[in-house]
């Protein structure tokens, strides 16, 4: 898939699980752990101001393919390809203000559903193969707030950081002679967001919508999609709706 090939730069690395995806797991449980004291009561002001988002939407991504035969010897232009169908998503998130700033995490879903297809008589590769992708995901970001003067918390929400990701992908079905594969249980990279919250409800809450961008390190490896090769990786783009409890 091609269209969040302009993360790729920023996080082009190894199928290893970095020490960095450690801390978004760690800051996952102490910020949404922080505001129950040992004695599971609320603690006061700092840990008031905490906000809490559920989020869902549609989603495109997971599993980003090879899409330049050049670089697979004997392979024409149309030996390999992908496609993937729009999926769905939910999340849960929590965010600690920061004066314009503010710092989130949470735990999200997302659903995808992936063919892949080979048509290379030179390397004897035929048939398809389908895929049905489910991912665990912990982002972790920097917001910054914009248009406070009648939204204290910001009308719009630009968001940058990192995401950590577990793998759950099954093969829907599959026919013909087709590549041995091997797949990465983790994958992490960048994502870039934006957050537009323009509706106050009655009971305090509010409601608005949201789109992200991700970009990560391979998932899926055979014969067309090597590690040494630049396009594999991961990545998404999801759309949706958010909603603030008050």
């Amino acid at each position: 898939m091609k269209y969040i090939e302009n993360l790729s730069s920023l996080t082009k690395t190894k199928k290893t699980f970095q020490p960095f995806s450690l801390i978004v797991i760690v800051f996952t449980v102490l910020l949404l752990g922080g505001c129950v004291s040992p004695h599971g009561a609320v603690e006061s002001k700092k840990q008031k101001h905490i906000t809490y988002r559920l989020q869902a939407g549609i989603n495109k991504g997971g599993m980003t393919e090879n899409t330049s035969m050049e670089v697979v010897p004997g392979a024409g232009p149309d030996a390999f390809s992908g496609a993937t169908r729009m999926g769905v998503n939910a999340g849960a998130r929590a965010a600690l203000p920061l004066n314009r700033f503010s710092v989130e995490t949470g735990l999200d879903y997302m659903l995808n559903f992936q063919s892949f297809t080979w048509s290379d008589p030179v390397n004897n590769f035929s048939g398809s193969r389908d895929f049905a992708v489910n991912q665990f995901m912990w982002p972790l970001t920097l917001n910054l707030h914009l248009f406070r003067k009648n939204h204290p918390e910001g009308l719009i929400q630009l968001k940058i950081g990192h995401v950590l990701q577990y793998n759950g992908i099954s093969i829907r079905k599959e026919n013909g002679n087709l590549p041995d594969f091997s797949l990465s249980k983790f994958s992490n990279g960048a994502t870039l967001g934006i957050t537009y919250m323009p509706f106050k409800l009655g009971n305090g809450a509010r409601m608005g919508i949201f789109t992200e961008l991700y970009r990560g390190n391979q998932i899926y490896e055979d014969h067309y999609n090597q590690v040494e090769f630049e396009t594999p990786g991961s990545s998404f783009y999801k759309f949706g709706i958010v909603y603030q409890l008050r």
